[in-house]
């Protein structure tokens, strides 16, 4: 894990990148095998909207560098909590909270939201025109069988749209999705982290659907 603060910074996920610069109130720390992201919260409904909205890409762009680089599936969440955040310290009842939350809850390789973060995302109707500059948020966010809603760690990052074409982008994600998948789930003989990789079949074929990639469906 030494050596993750600099492949955060070889993928782009550093201060002086142009996302952080557009959204410097997105702090992050790297320490042992945790990240920690945090953003400060005005009680303001449709301004936090916003800035949950602005730090969920970038879990999505961390998820899928581990996914694509490290052949590695991660769980966590997201809440609404008190924390103290400096450059040597990172510590609160909402870290802690954060812990519980993915320790007991999450269990599987996805990143959930806590009820007051759902609130915010999905519950509260904010004004149209935070809708009409955020029309991706519904694919952000999706809902698990269990009722919690967790990070779509497939969503499309926005970055390569104009090189790639989103459907591009997004088909080459699932396309590696799925080999990985299948392979861990032919090598994999301890039944307890198998059905972590069931979780992601099955999430893996939910996205087939959703985005209408028949060709990638994981079969029986």
């Amino acid at each position: 894990m030494l050596n993750y603060e600099w492949e955060l910074d070889e993928y782009g996920i550093d201060e002086e990148d142009n996302f952080s610069r557009r959204h410097h109130q997105v702090k992050y720390r790297v320490f042992s095998d945790n990240f920690v992201l945090a953003v400060e919260l005005f009680e303001d409904t449709d301004k936090d909207f916003c800035l949950i909205r602005t730090l969920i890409p970038y879990i999505v762009q961390i998820q899928q560098w581990l996914l694509i680089c490290h052949k590695t599936f991660i769980r966590g969440s997201i809440v609404i909590g008190n924390i103290c955040f400096t450059d040597n310290y990172v510590f609160g009842s909402g870290l802690i909270s954060s812990y519980l939350l993915e320790n007991d809850i999450a269990l599987f390789p996805r990143i959930i939201l806590d009820d007051e973060c759902m609130y915010i995302f999905r519950g509260y109707e904010v004004f149209d025109g935070i809708k009409e500059r955020f029309k991706v948020t519904d694919e952000l966010v999706l809902d698990d069988i269990d009722g919690n809603g967790f990070v779509n760690y497939l969503a499309i990052d926005y970055r390569y749209v104009e090189k790639l074409g989103s459907d591009e982008f997004t088909e080459g994600i699932v396309a590696q999705h799925r080999l990985i998948i299948i392979r861990l789930l032919e090598s994999t003989k301890n039944k307890k982290v198998l059905q972590k990789y069931y979780w992601c079949k099955n999430f893996h074929n939910r996205i087939c659907e959703r985005y209408d990639f028949p060709q990638y469906i994981i079969k029986n």
